[in-house]
């Protein structure tokens, strides 16, 4: 084997090894996106349930602030004026 046939194989090891190591960095990233996400999505899952469970109180609150009303109105229509 001659010189110049083992720099020419020793050149094409080396890009073989640089589109590799190019494949395996986009690899990595695509890993750490796909983390990212799957985290935010369960920041919203969470986010979501904390909705709900103000949604509730406040339907609650509100229940209770009609029934007061309610209440009102009826010592109102028949309370002497």
């Amino acid at each position: 084997m001659c010189i110049r046939e083992y720099k020419r194989k020793i050149d094409s090891a080396k890009r073989r090894l640089n589109n590799i190591q190019n494949k395996q960095r986009e690899t990595v990233k695509l890993a750490s996106m796909s983390d990212k996400t799957d985290e935010k999505i369960n920041d919203l899952h969470l986010a979501v349930g904390k909705m709900k469970q103000q949604q509730e109180e406040l339907h609650r609150k509100l229940k209770v602030e009609q029934e007061k009303k309610e209440k009102l109105e009826v010592w109102w229509k028949f309370s002497p004026v």
